[in-house]
């Protein structure tokens, strides 16, 4: 005869039973594998709230996401380790690891769509061999010479609170003139999370030293020209290597298509 519990009692149950569940997952930039603990109704739960939050969905996607990978990793792997590149393996396998070993892509050829499910299985398995890049980049002109890295999970969810709190929260998403002024500090907001060191001539600042609000307000200052420059080596260092990891490549019906993996809630239903 099994003996009355309670609610204390069967939730340590549940989450010793879970352990059952958990699984070794492969992040590139530490090139090996990491233990991971499953995900829960709660989590899920979160990550679909966040498709009714508007335009700015994304933004809260990313904050729920750092707060589950956060609570599923092995606790002994700083966060501030882990980059965006690293989020997106993450995301890939926690998705194979708790829903479903399948996923849906659109493909395009012209303006043929196809949607088509996909084996996680073979996709993990090719990113796994993949050669990607996570060296710091410099960049040099005039009097700036400024150090240039992926983002890590860490902060990118301080970027992304930071300007739910400042900017999201203070608008109303139904004009469409106060959406369209929030487009560049979310801009600025973006390229501030890839800049490691900012040197004006002698003068060195570390930039992950400084407060999130101090960071954007050097940004907002810099020249037209060098955040151009900015940009273009974001793009070729890091922004390449992001597209490449998410596109599919598929011949359909003797017809070459190109897919994209999208990053949304929709990945975990």
């Amino acid at each position: 005869m099994s003996e009355t519990l309670n609610i204390n009692d069967i939730i340590n149950l549940v989450k010793e039973s879970n352990k059952e569940f958990e699984s070794d997952l492969f992040l590139p930039s530490l090139k090996k594998d990491v233990h991971f603990k499953p995900m829960n109704a709660s989590h899920l739960k979160s990550i679909i709230k966040t498709s009714v939050e508007g335009v700015f969905a994304n933004n809260m996607f990313n904050q729920i996401l750092f707060s589950i990978i956060k609570d599923v990793i092995d606790s002994s792997i700083p966060l501030s380790s882990i980059t965006t590149i690293d989020k997106i393996y993450i995301l890939l396998q926690l998705r194979k690891m708790n829903v479903k070993n399948k996923i849906s892509v659109e493909f395009k050829n012209g303006e043929t769509t196809k949607v088509i499910e996909e084996d996680l299985d073979k996709i993990i398995s090719k990113l796994k061999k993949k050669k990607l890049d996570f060296s710091f980049q410099t960049l040099d002109d005039g009097p700036y010479s400024l150090t240039i890295g992926l983002p890590t999970i860490d902060q990118e969810f301080i970027s992304d609170r930071y300007f739910e709190q400042t900017k999201i929260k203070k608008i109303d998403e139904k004009d469409k003139n106060a959406l369209k002024d929030l487009l560049a500090p979310l801009f600025i907001s973006e390229i501030t999370q890839y800049i490691k060191i900012l040197k004006i001539k002698e003068q060195e600042i570390n930039f992950l030293s400084l407060p999130i609000s101090e960071r954007l307000a050097i940004v907002e200052t810099l020249s037209t020209n060098i955040i151009s420059k900015i940009i273009e080596k974001i793009d070729e260092s890091f922004g390449k290597q992001i597209n490449e990891i998410l596109k599919i490549e598929k011949e359909i019906d003797g017809e070459k298509y190109i897919g994209k993996i999208e990053l949304n809630s929709n990945l975990f239903t």
